[in-house]
């Protein structure tokens, strides 16, 4: 059962984003989660399953969320690699592929 589910911090890792995010996504319902009991309220158990799912591009809307349809980066890493990062609503870029694309920009002029 541990391997079936996900802590918040792992999530995070895996889908390349902040916490709090992952917390936001749950409260808001784009994420399915289940609360363990636990000190100072308990704690998010993402299952494995929709962490795949959103890793593999195959996401199915799950209510009145705007970040039910989800991108991913078309930026590439240094080893030439797709990105794994989500891109930024209404945009092709991760939050990182957009800073970089700013500043590049930027010293263009």
């Amino acid at each position: 059962m541990a391997d079936e589910y996900l802590t918040v911090k792992e999530t995070a890792r895996r889908l390349s984003l902040t916490t709090r995010t992952v917390r936001r996504w749950v409260a808001d319902g784009f994420l399915s989660a289940a609360r363990i009991p636990g000190r100072g309220g308990g704690e998010w158990r993402i299952p494995r399953e929709a962490v795949d799912k959103l890793l593999s591009g195959r996401v199915e809307p799950s209510g009145t969320n705007p970040m039910d349809v989800q991108q991913r980066c078309q930026g590439t890493t240094r080893s030439g690699e797709p990105c794994q990062g989500i891109a930024v609503r209404g945009s092709k870029f991760c939050r990182h592929h957009q800073r970089q694309a700013k500043s590049e920009w930027q010293d263009w002029f």
